[in-house]
């Protein structure tokens, strides 16, 4: 079982591409205006455990009460961005990935379709991992109101509050209620559109700020940064 220690872990709210996804088209709709996107700065090492594995980390964090297995075979992590005393859900096969903060652990799940199709292998007896990069499409407030944002509003599947900056995104996410304050970035793991272009499906989560700052810049949807200014990539 790998470490884990402070240092090998982010700050949360760092949910993209560490959680579940389907494949899907994410490109634009002809006569859009084009989204920003967003590509991590660097491939990144992780440590990672499948659920239902019996690995050390899963039975350690069981005991801790850090993971509850549920009568029905899934499982309820509780993560940081959990509230109301619920965690995230997560089935058998699955995998989770462990926050450490003030020596409390904090797992959260990643699907296990996502997770396979985005990390690689390096070290099966220490769970070692490393996450794979690609553009995403993203949004932050002051930026227009895209077809993907109206889409997850008008079918109540993300509110804003501006009311409310530090829980300015809200949205039930992995069995539970996940909020991000205004500064966050929320960021689309995939886009499903119709024949004429129409948003009928997508997938999402959100970004700390300082996690969208120090891991992330603002490319184009070939991943070329050259051209997009304060991209803050080489």
């Amino acid at each position: 079982m790998g470490k884990i220690t402070d240092k090998n872990l982010r700050p949360r709210l760092d949910l993209a591409q560490d959680r579940g996804y389907s494949k899907g088209n994410s490109g634009q709709a002809k006569g859009e205006t084009e989204m920003k996107y967003a590509v991590k700065k660097a491939q990144k090492r992780i440590f990672a455990y499948q659920l239902g594995s019996g690995s050390a980390m899963e039975q350690q964090l069981l005991q801790e009460g850090c993971i509850r297995l549920r009568p029905d075979g899934s499982y309820e992590l509780f993560s940081q961005e959990a509230v109301n005393g619920q965690g995230e859900i997560a089935q058998a096969g699955d995998y989770f990935k462990v926050d450490v903060v003030e020596g409390r652990h904090y797992p959260y799940p990643n699907a296990r379709g996502f997770f396979e199709a985005n990390h690689r292998l390096l070290d099966a007896a220490q769970n070692l991992y490393e996450q794979k990069t690609r553009p995403l499409q993203i949004w932050q407030k002051g930026d227009p109101v895209s077809p993907e944002l109206q889409f997850l509003l008008d079918s109540g599947r993300l509110q804003l509050h501006p009311d409310c900056p530090q829980r300015y995104f809200c949205a039930q996410l992995w069995g539970t209620e996940l909020s991000a304050p205004e500064d966050a970035t929320l960021l689309f793991y995939r886009v499903d559109r119709s024949a004429d272009g129409t948003v009928v499906e997508a997938e999402f989560n959100f970004i700390a700020p300082a996690v969208f700052a120090q891991d992330y810049c603002i490319c184009t949807a070939e991943k070329t940064t050259a051209a997009v200014p304060g991209a803050g990539c080489l």
